[in-house]
């Protein structure tokens, strides 16, 4: 690859905005749902698949669910994303986000995969 070639493609990944949000993976088996804040949305589904095909994430609830249903029992949303450019504090506007989300959904107990 030429240098020219190669300046415009850095130029070109440069200007990918890369966005911020909350995700839910939701078990469709019943209905428990699970709440996650991400810095970069981008491949996020494929990621938390491979940890839990893995037998890796960081939920054990939901991980033995995984094993349990297999991935066909699960479905993913983006539910919120926002350029993470325009955020003052990345961290403390995802934890905001994924705290109103749960706060939204009440994903605990019977309900979710998260605790009190």
């Amino acid at each position: 690859m030429d240098k020219e070639r190669r300046k415009q493609l850095v130029g070109e990944y440069k200007k990918i905005k890369i966005m911020a949000g909350v995700v839910t993976i939701t078990n469709t088996k019943n209905g428990k749902v699970y709440v996650r804040s991400v810095s970069d949305l981008k491949n996020i589904q494929m990621r938390i698949c491979m940890a839990l095909n893995a037998g890796k994430y960081m939920n054990l609830a939901l991980q033995a669910e995984w094993k349990e249903h297999g991935a066909d029992a699960f479905r993913f949303e983006v539910v919120e994303e926002h350029p993470a450019e325009d955020m003052l504090d990345v961290k403390w506007e995802m934890q905001k986000m994924e705290k109103a989300w749960l706060d939204r959904l009440q994903p605990y107990g019977e309900s979710g995969y998260h605790k009190l």
